[in-house]
């Protein structure tokens, strides 16, 4: 990956992100940028031939995992960039559940994978913490099933993963909902807001 690399991820999110403005305001919801992100989100289906084929993978997966379920909290109407299909393990003895999510962007051929930890109440009816990753998770406990995924993303589905190293890597100059100037990195851009699970 090197510099011209990230200049074309730029350019993409330049297209569907105005420059320089401010998120709510006015001239944001006006701007070609926005409209084009708008109207690529509407038309977006939370079932297409991608997620289905995923999905079929993913239950096929959990034949022999019964401790996984598959959940699809994909949230076009709150604007997501991506699929956010996720396999959950919920350890009832506990409290805890992680979440392997699997985000497909609609702006790029890429996806990015990462697991999420919840600690849940003592009914297990709702959740106590805020979702936070564990890479620990994704290179030891859920490594091999990380490694399936990906093969089969890759392979099957002709999507890549997105670059680790600029994933996180802040664009000054753009805006959007709760991301300000500053803050708003390539995961904003192409995925979602932040990490999310039930």
């Amino acid at each position: 990956m090197n510099i011209s690399d990230e200049n074309k991820f730029l350019d993409i999110v330049y297209r569907y992100y105005p420059r320089q403005i401010e998120s709510g305001s006015h001239q944001y919801h006006f701007s070609p940028e926005y409209i084009r992100l708008k109207k690529l989100i509407g038309n977006a289906t939370k079932e297409n031939l991608i997620t289905k084929k995923l999905k079929r993978f993913l239950f096929d997966y959990i034949k022999k995992n019964k401790n996984l379920s598959v959940q699809d909290y994909t949230l076009f109407v709150s604007e997501d960039r991506c699929y956010n299909i996720q396999l959950i393990n919920d350890n009832y003895e506990k409290n805890i559940m992680h979440s392997i999510c699997i985000n497909i962007s609609l702006l790029i051929p890429y996806y990015t994978i990462h697991v999420l930890e919840t600690k849940r109440s003592e009914d297990y009816k709702k959740r106590i913490s805020n979702p936070k990753r564990k890479v620990e998770l994704e290179e030891k406990n859920y490594k091999e099933i990380i490694h399936s995924i990906k093969e089969f993303l890759n392979t099957n589905l002709n999507l890549t993963p997105f670059p680790h190293r600029l994933l996180f890597k802040i664009i000054p100059d753009i805006s959007f909902q709760n991301s300000g100037f500053k803050k708003f990195s390539f995961y904003n851009a192409f995925f979602l807001d932040d990490f999310y699970t039930r």
